[in-house]
């Protein structure tokens, strides 16, 4: 029997990638309507796609943060930098997460789990930091990048909410890898090292939900998204293409965006197959608190 909670949340939990498809993730936050938003894979523009293959001319100089909280009314947001990419001209754009709210956003924090950088890319080179044919390059250069972990206080009728988010890197069947579960001690720690709220932790983990860092983090916080089975889009994530599988494997199902909590009351949590945002899916969960 759920337990009755005095204020409803929608939590609207999904990897952007780079914004590419920027104008249907307006549309689908505006027919949402989310409270909180927590998004991986932010570009602040889109010379993150265009610097990939050494030719700018794609290149807008559209603020994608700006433009999100003109377009929606999360009209309050952080965006925390992961990593940079410098480009020739001195063009340059940062990547990272972000966390945007219809409340306040009274006070933020982070953690790196190595120095941020800034990349500079040659104007005449493909760079195989990114864009490598071979995935199994891509994912030991995805080890070496830094992850952010974040963190919003927000401010709801005068309750104090805690959200965190973050982006891990990839291995090649999104299966357990060292580095993760040392990143996930590292989170336990960082969140219960601070005054306790309610708490909401919403990431893109790169990590089936069988391996032993979402295992460790079920065991300290609610699991909120336990009846979802897949998180990535069918007709965009390489990962349901025949042509393009890992490793010659297609997969049925692949659950890689998780959502926990702590002092919440769970409503409900769903993906939205059909809108086609991203290469992952909208993972969204409605839940309470007592206020």
């Amino acid at each position: 029997m759920k337990k009755e909670s005095s204020k409803i949340f929608k939590l609207l939990q999904l990897n952007v990638l780079n914004f590419v498809y920027f104008d249907r993730i307006i549309d689908l936050i505006n027919k949402e309507n989310p409270d909180i938003v927590t998004f991986q894979e932010v570009s602040e523009n889109n010379l993150m796609r265009s610097s990939s293959f050494a030719d700018t001319s794609a290149y807008t100089g559209k603020d994608y943060i700006q433009e999100l909280t003109n377009r929606t009314n999360l009209k309050y947001g952080h965006f925390f930098k992961s990593w940079g990419v410098s480009f020739g001209n001195n063009l340059k754009c940062n990547w990272g997460v972000g966390i945007y709210s219809k409340y306040p956003i009274v006070d933020y924090n982070y953690f790196y789990d190595r120095q941020s950088p800034t990349y500079y890319i040659s104007e005449k080179d493909r760079d195989p930091f990114f864009m490598s044919e071979d995935k199994k390059i891509r994912d030991v250069y995805s080890m070496q990048k830094p992850s952010v972990f974040a963190c919003a206080l927000l401010s709801v009728d005068n309750v104090l909410v805690k959200v965190y988010t973050g982006h891990f890197a990839i291995s090649e069947l999104c299966t357990e890898t060292l580095q993760r579960i040392n990143q996930v001690k590292q989170i336990i720690s960082f969140i219960d090292n601070q005054k306790l709220f309610p708490t909401i932790i919403s990431a893109d983990f790169n990590m089936t939900e069988d391996g032993l860092s979402i295992s460790t983090l079920k065991s300290k916080y609610t699991y909120l998204t336990p009846n979802i089975k897949n998180t990535l889009d069918r007709k965009i994530h390489p990962a349901f293409d025949q042509n393009r599988a890992i490793r010659g494997l297609v997969f049925e199902d692949l659950k890689v965006d998780h959502v926990f909590g702590k002092k919440i009351n769970l409503i409900e949590s769903y993906t939205d197959e059909d809108s086609h945002v991203s290469d992952h899916l909208p993972v969204i969960v409605k839940f309470g608190i007592d206020i």
